[in-house]
């Protein structure tokens, strides 16, 4: 079946792929947080990178849609959480930027959606997550890409959607604040 834009719609057994990805990942998420915004908050932030996730797996794409509602659903937490709109903005800047210049270094190979959404992490994550959660998303991406390799799965100029890796590298960050700034600042 195909959808209004163009592209196969999501089957039965894809929906039900990331509810249960998604429930996983709440869970998680409500058993670290401290106070009942923060579990909202964690819930929704979760929801959004699975399927932010889902869509550049199965379509290679992270559609502007979905990220404009993801960075709203961002500044609505961080006014509930009372966090810094200011520090939160410049990761969003900074997000972009990064990844921006390496999109150009790469040549493409780092498509806009990701820039885009690395925008939207920023935003959420604010500059120093931000920056630990991509650090874990290139580690995490570029192990996955050379056992592929190794496996002769795929050749070294594939192209692998970079948006999963964003998201798993945002999770952690998000769920581990503390730990992964510790850490992050022990490397610097």
């Amino acid at each position: 079946m195909m959808g209004r834009d163009g592209l196969a719609a999501p089957k039965k057994s894809d929906i039900l792929f990331v509810i249960c990805i998604w429930l996983a990942l709440a869970f998680g998420n409500a058993m670290h947080a401290v106070t009942e915004v923060r579990v909202v908050s964690g819930i929704c932030f979760s929801f959004g990178l699975v399927v932010m996730a889902f869509t550049d797996i199965r379509w290679g794409l992270l559609f502007d849609k979905l990220n404009i509602l993801f960075f709203v659903a961002g500044m609505v937490f961080l006014y509930m959480e009372g966090l810094s709109f200011p520090m939160h903005l410049a990761g969003c800047g900074l997000g972009g930027l990064f990844l921006y210049g390496l999109r150009l270094m790469s040549h493409g190979g780092l498509g806009l959606g990701d820039v885009k959404y690395g925008m939207v992490l920023g935003f959420w994550l604010g500059p120093l997550l931000f920056y630990a959660s991509v650090l874990i998303a290139f580690v995490l991406g570029g192990l996955f890409a050379a056992v592929l390799i190794a496996r002769r799965q795929i050749h070294w100029k594939a192209h692998l959607p970079f948006g999963p890796f964003l998201s798993i590298g945002a999770y952690i960050g998000f769920l581990c604040r503390a730990e992964i700034l510790t850490w992050y600042w022990a490397l610097l």
